[in-house]
């Protein structure tokens, strides 16, 4: 074994949990355990200075972080993070790696009618139709209920074309067209999430389009507070908080837009245990597909290379959303998502024990 190979082993087993109300001055926390847009941190890891820092964590209703004991205090309530990951891993691997065989054959009758590169080129057909519609909503807060019906349409024709493109799509990152990206990816996540729970296509159209502009309200923050490249005020935060609000707003002047792809846009951000924003809902006040979309929204988001961060492969993304079941993330629909996605995805890299390399190209029972 190398030097380098043991070096990450130890420093491994120097990341610990801990309950944030017994956090010391002097601890370092490696990862806050909650999506970036729960919280104001630039970074999801800083080194506690005060108690006020401590009081503001918690205020945030962060529960559990994780501490790097190499680089800072340690404690014995800090439990084994390798133990809690393996806990998670297990169970995801014991209740999803295998489809029964009735999915299996479901799947089977959908035969591709879409090539990888059709499937790509309305992915990016698409893109810029979504750019364009990020664009109008910056300058007019008008938008045209045709060209958002036209993508979400593409978009349900790749997912029933070629479902399996989605997952080596969504894979393609551009920084400077996150924004939209991410909606484009959210929103075929989503689709692909709603036609596993066996939607019918005018639902599918509605949740797409939710799940498309969940996010457009984000054009009314100002740009150097979305790229601020340090922590938020506590006033730069609350404007981040009212994108969904904006969002709302201006999907209610569209013309056709459904009640339900509102509420997509307006609940987004809540969580299931109530303690997200605006409004502060818990799980039994929240939209199905509110709840789907915040799901799908999420697991692009911690996949995706941040600045200050590399993003998390497909496995260790699903490990992180079945940790905030009942918490972040409704439980039942977290379990049909895992089950859409696939614990290994298409597209996903494994290497095995022998040292071979592979990639995973179709989702069988054995």
């Amino acid at each position: 074994m190398s030097i380098t190979s043991l070096k990450k082993i130890i420093h491994v087993l120097m990341i610990k949990k801990i309950k944030t109300d017994k956090l010391k001055v002097g601890m370092f926390i490696a990862d806050l355990n909650t999506p970036w847009r729960y919280h104001p941190f630039f970074r999801s890891s800083l080194l506690i200075k005060s108690k006020k820092e401590i009081e503001k964590i918690r205020n945030y209703q962060i529960d559990e972080v994780y501490i790097d004991t190499e680089k800072g205090k340690d404690s014995i309530d800090a439990v084994d993070s390798n133990k809690e990951k393996k806990k998670y891993s297990n169970a995801i691997l014991r209740k999803f790696s295998r489809q029964s065989k009735k999915e299996f054959d479901k799947e089977e009758d959908n035969k591709r009618i879409l090539t990888y590169e059709n499937a790509k080129a309305i992915y990016y057909e698409s893109l810029k139709s979504v750019e364009q519609i990020f664009e109008k909503i910056n300058t007019s807060s008008i938008l045209g209920s045709e060209k958002i019906n036209n993508i979400v349409a593409f978009l349900n024709e790749l997912v029933d074309g070629n479902a399996e493109s989605v997952f080596v799509l969504t894979k393609i990152k551009n920084f400077n067209q996150y924004t939209y990206q991410h909606s484009l990816n959210v929103a075929l996540l989503s689709i692909l999430f709603g036609k596993r729970l066996g939607f019918p296509k005018n639902e599918l159209k509605i949740l797409g389009t939710g799940a498309l502009l969940h996010d457009c309200g984000i054009v009314k923050i100002p740009s150097t507070i979305l790229n601020k490249p340090a922590k938020l005020t506590d006033d730069e935060y609350d404007l981040i908080k009212k994108h969904p609000l904006h969002s709302f707003n201006i999907l209610e002047k569209t013309e056709g837009m459904s009640r339900k792809s509102l509420l997509i846009a307006l609940q987004h951000h809540e969580k299931y245990s109530g303690f997200g924003y605006p409004k502060g809902l818990p799980g039994y006040r929240l939209s199905t597909y509110s709840m789907m979309v915040a799901i799908a929204d999420i697991y692009d988001a911690i996949c995706t290379d941040k600045p200050y961060r590399r993003g998390l492969t497909p496995f260790n993304a699903l490990q992180k959303i079945y940790s905030w079941r009942g918490n972040h993330l409704n439980p039942k629909l977290v379990d049909y998502f895992i089950r859409t996605v696939g614990v290994y995805p298409v597209g996903t890299v494994l290497k095995f024990k022998n040292g071979f390399i592979g990639i995973v190209k179709r989702i069988r029972d054995k």
